[in-house]
């Protein structure tokens, strides 16, 4: 009895797999379940730890990429951005703020064209709010030479696979307006210089993404000082499904009714 005073789990597991001869039977079965339990064990532990890796790095990506707020308005350029990035800088949990501009546009070189999603930045401001400027292929250019008056242009590695170019070979950029058909304007044309490849290992990115210097965007598309938006990047993500009300409050006050601002998880 005075192996009773052991630890009654280590008790019983010794009791029943250092059996007399006559018994071994019944050791090899609390020895497999042992071993059944421990196996089963290490692959749910093993498991749980390679999807909360995927996870973390699938979030740390995704949203490294994305805004963690956007700031926009329906169907209007926002006019005075400087002063709306400055007050939104003043509210609790806003890091960084980084104004946009976003067309749908074509990207030509050759034979060879590929639709593409323009994203006029400045690279000072972006590079607070989104990571793209972290995966910049090895050789293949810096996206901080996108500067105005540049005219230089950052694409995805499948776009520049596709398309056939590398850094320091030039696009052409067709814009055609949203009115195109009714008015018969003509489209946006502009030579752009492959300045940077990025790969994000995201379809969405390496595939339809281009960025350019803001204001160089703003002169291709006649947006003057407008720009389509602002991105905004909080100290803690999770409160991005809810901006608080105040930030409604300041963009209304700068002369137009808040038309859109959505988190971004």
């Amino acid at each position: 009895m005075s192996k009773m005073f052991q630890p009654m789990e280590l008790f019983v597991g010794l009791r029943y797999t250092r059996s007399q001869r006559q018994k071994h039977f019944i050791s090899f079965i609390s020895l497999a379940s042992m071993i059944g339990i421990a196996i089963g064990v290490l692959v749910l532990i093993t498991v749980l730890s390679v999807m909360n890796g995927f996870e973390q790095t699938m979030r740390e990506r995704i949203m490294g990429m994305l805004a963690h707020v956007t700031v926009s308005e329906h169907d209007l350029g926002v006019s005075d951005w400087q002063n709306v990035q400055k007050e939104l800088l003043d509210f609790p949990h806003v890091k960084a703020v980084s104004p946009f501009i976003e067309k749908p546009a074509m990207l030509n070189q050759g034979d060879e064209a590929r639709a593409a999603v323009l994203q006029g930045i400045v690279p000072e401001l972006e590079q607070n709010v989104s990571t793209v400027f972290q995966h910049v292929v090895k050789d293949k250019g810096d996206m901080m030479k996108l500067q105005p008056g540049s005219f230089n242009i950052a694409i995805g590695a499948t776009m520049a696979k596709e398309l056939k170019v590398d850094v320091g070979d030039a696009l052409t950029l067709v814009s055609p307006s949203e009115n195109a058909l009714e008015t018969g304007e003509m489209p946006a044309l502009q030579r752009f210089t492959i300045a940077a490849i990025f790969r994000v290992d995201m379809q969405q990115f390496d595939t339809t993404t281009a960025y350019v210097n803001l204001e160089d965007a703003a002169k291709t598309f006649g947006m003057n000082a407008d720009v389509t938006g602002l991105r905004m990047t909080l100290d803690d993500l999770y409160l991005a499904p809810k901006p608080p009300k105040r930030f409604y409050n300041a963009w209304g006050r700068h002369g137009r009714i808040c038309g859109r601002m959505t988190g971004q998880i």
